[in-house]
């Protein structure tokens, strides 16, 4: 006997309620949202690579959103040079490196790797490209590029609870729901989002310095 394709029933947790499972992204998206304010109110647990809600928070994101229109390609993923190049209306390697020494660029090193430095994406794109990249990247000058990714890709409390990617961008990289104060935000003139980035920057530039001093005083 054929039998018609249903949805298959997971227990819940709490008490054994029985729930479909295309259910479940709905409540991914609930708990990744409650781990981005937890993210905001604490941002020194962003630093804690055995807790790694930023990783907690972006597998609950990619699990909710799968399915979703998202961007055709993740702005977060990291390239080679040759790769960047290639979004950057194909430029060399070597250019690409010398845009870095010239701080319009920045690259990660990933955990376990000893060589092989990787590019974000999202510095391709437009609106971020060029003069308000590196402005940004002047005021990050001297930190480390995984704090440089860390900056961009974290939702940040003066920013409305965007990324500084997002902002620049002029939208959300997700689904989620913003508050009114993001959207405003979101939706303001590419100098006033480029001010608010630069004064973020400065901010985390300072959260930096701040937490250095504290780990050399403990």
């Amino acid at each position: 006997m054929t039998q018609t394709a249903k949805a298959p029933l997971v227990r819940d947790l709490r008490g054994g309620r029985r729930i479909e499972y295309r259910d479940l992204p709905t409540l991914a998206a609930n708990l990744a949202a409650q781990i981005r304010g937890i993210m905001l109110k604490n941002p020194g647990l962003c630093d804690d690579d055995e807790l790694d809600l930023e990783g907690l928070w972006a597998s609950l994101n990619r699990f909710a959103t799968r399915g979703v229109a998202l961007p055709p390609a993740d702005p977060m993923r990291l390239l080679t040079a040759r790769q960047l190049g290639q979004e950057l209306h194909g430029l060399s390697e070597d250019m690409v490196w010398i845009r870095e020494k010239d701080g319009a660029l920045f690259s990660v090193l990933p955990a376990g790797r000893r060589r092989g430095r990787l590019y974000p994406a999202f510095q391709a794109l437009e609106g971020i490209v060029g003069e308000p990249l590196a402005g940004v990247l002047a005021i990050l000058d001297g930190l480390a590029g995984e704090r440089h990714l860390t900056f961009f890709r974290l939702p940040r409390a003066d920013l409305e609870g965007l990324t500084p990617v997002e902002v620049m961008q002029g939208q959300a990289l997700d689904q989620r729901e913003l508050t009114q104060a993001a959207t405003t935000l979101a939706m303001s003139h590419p100098r006033t989002r480029h001010a608010k980035v630069l004064t973020a920057a400065k901010h985390f530039r300072c959260e930096c310095a701040m937490g250095e001093g504290n780990a050399g005083a403990s």
